[in-house]
C-alpha cells in the first residue's frame, strides 16, 4: 500500500507540478531514495521467526526465562531475543516455541 500511495503521489506531482522537469526529476529521486532508505535494513534491525520443539521443560516457567535464552543460544548458534511458547505437550515432556532472533546480513 506504500508504494501504492508514492506511485501515486509522484504521478501527481509530475503532472501539476509547476517545477521544471529538472526540479521534479530531482524530487522524485529525493522521493524514491527516501522510500528505499526507510524500507531497507541500513537502520532497522531485521527479525527472523523459527519453530523449535524444545524438550527441557523445566526452562520454559517465567522465573528461567534468562537460562532458556541462553540454552537456546547455546543449541542453535543464533543470536536469540526473545521466545514465545506456541504449544506445551506434558505427555512427552516437549514445547513448541517460537524463536526470534537477529537476521544475519
Amino acid at each position: 500500500m506504500t508504494y501504492l500511495f508514492l506511485v501515486t503521489a509522484i504521478a501527481l506531482l509530475t503532472s501539476v507540478g509547476q517545477m521544471s522537469l529538472v526540479d521534479l526529476a530531482i524530487l522524485n529521486g529525493v522521493i524514491c531514495l527516501i522510500a528505499f532508505i526507510i524500507d531497507s535494513s541500513l537502520f532497522v534491525k531485521r527479525y527472523e521467526i523459527q519453530s523449535v520443539c524444545y524438550e527441557r521443560i523445566e526452562n520454559i516457567t517465567p522465573e528461567n526465562k534468562d537460562t532458556l535464552i541462553a540454552d537456546l543460544k547455546l543449541r542453535t548458534g543464533l543470536n536469540v531475543v526473545a521466545v514465545d511458547i506456541e504449544h506445551i505437550d506434558f505427555l512427552r515432556d516437549v514445547a513448541q516455541l517460537k524463536v526470534s532472533y537477529l537476521a544475519e546480513r
